[in-house]
């Protein structure tokens, strides 16, 4: 319990989704008291960005023949941060999807990117089914994730194919 005339500190940390992608978010806090004006609402904002951009933003692989491997989809990583704080250490592809080359000897993605940096992936797909696939590719961010494909710090690719 709060005494009259006293005050208290409280802190809020802010970290929207990285797979969403830029967006604003609002929030509030809300403050439940016994004065009569009460509920307190402080009103909050953010901006999210993502640290990296990929382009394209998603991959669609047309038709593809059950247990052959597709033509492969060259995708660009571009570091969005104002320093070179990306530091990708690992990149996972799930599913019938794969990544076939992790950037070239002058433009790794392994590596820490400088601001508007960029690097290249190769990504492919080979389905084990007929029908509509989906899966992703994740790539993840030091020190937030550390080589652990299911880090909610990730940026994701998203990828999408039909097995004929």
């Amino acid at each position: 319990m709060l005494p009259p005339g006293g005050q208290c500190i409280f802190a809020v940390w802010f970290a929207p989704p990285l797979a969403a992608g830029p967006a604003s978010y609002p929030g509030a806090i809300t403050i439940v008291d016994s004065d009569a004006s009460s509920p307190q609402v402080i009103g909050l904002s953010g901006k999210g960005a993502l640290e990296v951009l990929f382009s394209p933003h998603a991959v669609h692989f047309p038709l593809q023949k059950v247990g052959t491997t597709s033509a492969p989809v060259i995708v660009t990583v571009t570091n969005t941060m104002q320093t070179p704080e990306n530091l990708i250490t690992g990149i996972f592809a799930t599913g019938d999807f794969a990544v076939a080359g992790v950037g070239t000897k002058t433009t790794p993605c392994f590596d820490q990117l400088i601001f508007s940096g960029t690097c290249t992936v190769a990504v492919t797909f080979t389905p084990t089914r007929t029908g509509a696939i989906t899966g992703a590719v994740t790539f993840n961010d030091y020190p937030l994730c550390n080589f652990d494909p299911s880090c909610a710090e990730s940026a994701v690719l998203n990828l999408s194919g039909t097995g004929d």
